[in-house]
């Protein structure tokens, strides 16, 4: 039987075709090809699931398929990457509902090692605890989580309060606003210190010798000052430049 055109191609030329589409995509259109090349550079590949690029229906439908199929391709799932949509709440609630009794073993992807969350400033810390926890403190593979704030907002101190209290530790962990707006951060930590305050002394009350609510009091009070800092350096270089 001669091979078809596609899977005559070297495998250069097929990888830069799958870096066009999304590894859902890829998954679907070639994890059942009976090609065992083909096969191996798709497990060669890091896979993401981004439910930012998915439909609603798309991920129902999904939900619902045959479930070897679908362990076939969760299981070379890399990355998770989440946003504020409906699509994004039903895959969380799916994914905390498959976590292997007692032992809270991650089922769904286990092999994931990063988690992103973007639009977090719509975000819930509530949404994400039940499958965050779990993969922290149950023998699972997370390695890196990154919430991605696109300004600054009141829920950025309430989700990095609840990370702390909740002692929620992995490698590596990065709270990010991407739009760059050092006055309204200033402005709105300083509006917003009191809530540290008030938080720490809840947790200080709650665990011994308020250990942990001086930690959290004094995150809050040098984030501040870096922040101010980071400002004062920026302004005055400026100024430099204008004079000059």
């Amino acid at each position: 039987m001669s091979k078809s055109a596609l899977e005559s191609l070297p495998n250069e030329l097929l990888l830069i075709i799958f870096s066009y589409l999304s590894s859902f995509d890829l998954c679907q259109a070639f994890l059942c090809l009976n090609n065992a090349r083909i096969q191996h550079l798709l497990t060669s590949i890091r896979h993401s699931f981004n439910v930012n690029l998915m439909h609603y229906d798309q991920l129902h439908l999904w939900l619902n398929s045959n479930q070897n199929h679908r362990n076939r391709f969760t299981h070379l799932i890399n990355t998770v990457v989440f946003n504020d949509s409906y699509a994004s709440r039903t895959l969380l609630e799916y994914w905390e509902k498959t976590f292997n009794g007692t032992d809270q073993f991650n089922v769904l992807f286990p092999s994931i090692k990063r988690l992103i969350m973007l639009q977090a400033e719509y975000c819930s810390y509530y949404c994400i605890q039940p499958i965050l926890i779990p993969l922290v403190f149950a023998n699972n593979t997370l390695q890196y989580l990154h919430l991605i704030f696109k300004e600054p907002a009141w829920n950025y101190s309430r989700i990095l309060s609840e990370l702390i209290v909740h002692r929620i530790s992995v490698h590596t962990m990065i709270l990010e606003v991407e739009q760059d707006k050092t006055v309204k951060e200033i402005n709105f930590l300083v509006e917003n210190i009191k809530y540290f305050r008030l938080r720490a002394e809840r947790v200080g009350a709650e665990e011994v010798k308020n250990d942990m609510a001086a930690q959290l009091m004094n995150d809050a009070k040098q984030f501040l000052a870096n922040k101010i800092s980071c400002f004062s350096s920026n302004k005055c270089s400026q100024l430099q430049s204008q004079s000059l």
